[in-house]
């Protein structure tokens, strides 16, 4: 079964769901390390300037 079917939305073409697991894996483990929330907040502000266009 296709995701549009599964949930009812596309992807996008440029979407990767494994890569964004392990970004998101990555700060939780940073979050659990101690990075505080100025730095965490950084990093999403980066991952959000360089993700593909919509």
């Amino acid at each position: 079964m296709t995701d549009e079917r599964r949930t009812g939305r596309r992807r996008h073409p440029g979407a990767d769901p494994e890569k964004i697991a392990r970004y998101l894996m990555t700060i939780a483990v940073q979050a659990a390390g101690g990075t505080t929330c100025e730095e965490l907040q950084q990093l999403a502000d980066a991952a959000l300037r360089n993700r593909p266009p919509a």
